[in-house]
């Protein structure tokens, strides 16, 4: 890999096209279906029960339940190659969170 396209560990900087279009084209409902997506993906536990795969009602605090039942329950050692996508969901979780997005939504 290239020092141009080498990236720190947690830094939302990324050569991944794919993710920031996503971030930048896509409403919020489809972000959270893509994420919750990964998530499941990411997990390998018993969580691929209908319940889980298919929320009656998916949210952000879903998406934040779902992504710190794997953190707890996963090996760490496993989800080191899941780091960036991890961090990127935790940002999305974070800033959707934040009581500042509620006024980015008018700009």
């Amino acid at each position: 890999e290239s020092p141009i396209s080498m990236t720190v560990p947690g830094c939302l900087a990324s050569t991944d096209h794919e993710t920031t279009k996503l971030f930048i084209a896509e409403k919020e409902k489809e972000v959270l279906r893509t994420f919750h997506r990964w998530l499941l993906d990411i997990s390998s536990m018993g969580l691929r029960n209908p319940k889980t795969i298919l929320p009656t009602r998916l949210s952000v605090h879903t998406l934040d339940k779902l992504y710190h039942k794997i953190l707890d329950n996963e090996n760490p050692y496993s989800l080191t190659k899941y780091f960036k996508k991890l961090t990127t969901i935790q940002a999305f979780i974070q800033s959707m969170k934040s009581s500042k997005s509620a006024q980015l939504e008018l700009l």
